[in-house]
């Protein structure tokens, strides 16, 4: 069946897996420019990244008690990295003025 307004349906089909190719193509494309971004951003040594004391006692001047997942999320908000809690756990208890217990479930972040 052809139409003199519409190309006939073979070609039709062709240009729809042409037009698909294309898109998967320049998605690819962009998941590796962004992958590579991000190996970039991981290889760079911050410099301006300070240390774990000096943050808390930053963002939590007179807490004695706060939770473990705000600490990750001004983390965040801050550096732009996100840590998970077990390296964030690793890095406050390294300070030796900061503890970190589980209550039913949920992480917090006490001062010594």
């Amino acid at each position: 069946m052809y139409n003199a307004k519409n190309e006939p349906a073979m070609f039709l089909n062709v240009k729809q897996q042409l037009r698909k190719y294309n898109y998967s193509f320049k998605e690819i494309e962009r998941m590796r420019n962004d992958y590579a971004d991000l190996k970039k951003e991981a290889e760079k040594p911050a410099e301006d990244k300070m240390d774990m004391l000096e943050f808390l006692n930053k963002n939590y001047p007179t807490a004695e008690d706060f939770l473990l997942s705000d600490v990750k999320k001004k983390y965040k908000e801050t550096f732009g990295i996100v840590k998970t809690f077990d390296v964030l756990k690793e890095e406050i208890e390294a300070t030796k003025l900061f503890k970190v217990s589980r209550i039913h479930n949920v992480y917090h972040v006490k001062r010594l």
